[in-house]
C-alpha cells in the first residue's frame, strides 16, 4: 500500500502532470509566488529536468521579477 501511495504521489508531482492542475499561466504564477525564492528555483530545476521549457521560461521570468 505504501509503495502504491508513493508512486501515485510521485506521478502527481511530476511537472508534466502537475502543470495540468492550473487553468491559466496566471494561476501557475500565483502558485509559484506562494513559495520562497529557493522554492521557485527548485521548481525551475524540476521543470528543466522534465524538459518543460515553456514553463521554465515562465519560472525564470518570475525569478527575475522578484
Amino acid at each position: 500500500m505504501r509503495r502504491e501511495l508513493e508512486k501515485a504521489y510521485l506521478s502527481l508531482i511530476e511537472p508534466t502532470n502537475f502543470i495540468q492542475i492550473f487553468s491559466t499561466e496566471k494561476e501557475f504564477i500565483d502558485w509559484l509566488l506562494l513559495g520562497s525564492r529557493e522554492d521557485i528555483e527548485c521548481s525551475l530545476k524540476a521543470f528543466e529536468e522534465a524538459e518543460e521549457y515553456r514553463w521554465c521560461s515562465v519560472i525564470q521570468r518570475v525569478l527575475r521579477e522578484l
